[in-house]
């Protein structure tokens, strides 16, 4: 049995996280108005003071209250067509967003890609580990991440004799009733009824199952607000998700976009979009994949304070810049440098993957030009074993193998990228 929460608790923990608004005096709400065209449509709100996240803890109220529902996390959700206001709290502070439901019409069609492919995707249904493998899952097959809507539309709405939709009785459809584990179904349950989700696929189900117009508008590109944040241990970071079509249309899709941490010891992100960092200090990049776009939330956690007096460093070029300014970021002072033994056996394993040999390390250590380490760094580049090794690195990452049956097509493609490498082709050609 749940308990409920005591009210003594909940304002405590509501007054701790907004406590810091007291020296700041400031509430930032995004966005400050905006407009829902549609049941499906949601918008998540961002709540800051200053460079704190306060979106879980402020408290939102509406007037009138017929037109948005808006939930404790800031996801609003239309419930009626009109004009309100969302009055945004969090200790004396308090901020006014204006929304505006264009559209409440359960019968307006909605469309398979936009629309239902995305719930797909976002539920793990075409993924490689379920009906988006080579041959599928149990007799049902779907394109790999929604890669062909065509495909999967057909694979839905056709085969199976059209077992897998029911329009007469939505709730009896096997792709609701599986999903919903209400029959045995090998992924488990994916959809409960009473989600939104849900109740999306069950509308389109009911319609008739609408392929959807042809000239909808497409998706152009993913933005992420924000792009990118300096947080501190143990913080949270709600984001948001948004897609721009090529109407010049702009629509939220948190609730559909899936994400994924790179450094997930640094900072994990859930299902919300929530960025949660940990102990450990470092730069962790979280990725929001929604019909083949991504986009990406920088967190950078600080190893400590700012360094008042950041030691010299010279930046030869480019990437000494960018990573000069990610040090500072971080709070990270540069190694002393290192002596030419160590810098040659270094540069030669990271470019051509071997060890020096005795006679490179002799020429090397005796020359005495101040210029010897760029020109080292030049040799190497020209020598035959950069480009032999850095195919074979490229080859573990475009996964390069004879498993897939031809050895003779995998060493080809080995010779492409050797080849290409030598060249110096750039990489956005290669």
């Amino acid at each position: 049995m749940t308990r409920p929460i005591p009210f003594a608790f909940t304002a405590a923990m509501l007054f701790a996280v907004c406590a810091p608004l007291r020296a700041q005096q400031t509430l930032e709400v995004f966005p400050p108005h905006f407009e829902l065209n549609g049941l499906h449509e949601g918008r998540q709100l961002l709540v800051s003071g200053g460079a704190q996240d306060l979106t879980r803890g402020a408290v939102y109220t509406v007037n009138p209250a017929n037109v948005v529902r808006v939930s404790s996390q800031g996801y609003v959700r239309p419930i009626g067509k009109g004009t309100a206001t969302i009055r945004v709290e969090c200790d004396a502070k308090k901020s006014d967003v204006r929304v505006t439901v264009n559209d409440f019409d359960e019968a307006r069609p909605l469309h398979f890609a936009n629309d239902i492919m995305p719930l797909l995707a976002r539920h793990g249904c075409n993924s490689g580990g379920c009906h988006g493998r080579a041959s599928g899952q149990n007799g049902f097959k779907l394109s790999l991440f929604g890669f062909d809507p065509a495909f999967d539309y057909n694979a839905i709405v056709k085969e199976a004799r059209g077992r897998r939709v029911f329009p007469a009785s939505p709730d009896s459809s096997l792709l609701l009733v599986k999903a919903a584990g209400v029959v045995a179904h090998g992924g488990g349950k994916r959809l409960l009824p009473d989600t939104e989700d849900y109740r999306t696929l069950r509308r389109w189900i009911h319609q008739g199952t609408p392929l959807g117009d042809a000239k909808a508008p497409t998706l152009a590109k993913l933005t992420m607000i924000p792009d990118a944040r300096v947080m501190q241990r143990k913080q949270d970071q709600q984001i948001a998700v948004l897609a721009h079509y090529s109407d010049a249309s702009v629509r939220d899709v948190t609730k559909q976009a899936q994400f994924q941490s790179n450094e997930i010891a640094v900072a994990a992100v859930d299902g919300d979009g929530v960025v949660r960092t940990f102990e450990l200090s470092g730069d962790a990049t979280v990725m929001a994949r929604y019909l083949g776009q991504v986009t990406v939330f920088h967190a950078l956690v600080p190893l400590g304070k700012p360094i008042a007096k950041y030691p010299d460093f010279p930046a030869n070029n480019y990437i000494d810049t960018l990573a000069l300014a990610r040090w500072k970021k971080l709070g990270i002072v540069p190694s002393e440098l290192c002596s030419d033994g160590e810098f040659i056996r270094r540069v030669t394993v990271d470019l051509c993957g071997r060890l020096p040999t005795s006679e490179e390390t002799r020429v090397f250590l005796a020359d005495t030009a101040t210029t010897k380490r760029g020109k080292l760094i030049d040799r190497l580049l020209d020598s035959r074993d950069y480009p032999a090794y850095f195919a074979m690195r490229w080859g573990n990452i475009l996964r390069n193998a004879s498993l897939a049956g031809s050895e003779q097509a995998a060493y080809a493609f080995h010779e492409w990228i050797r080849d290409n490498i030598a060249r110096n082709r750039p990489y956005d050609a290669f």
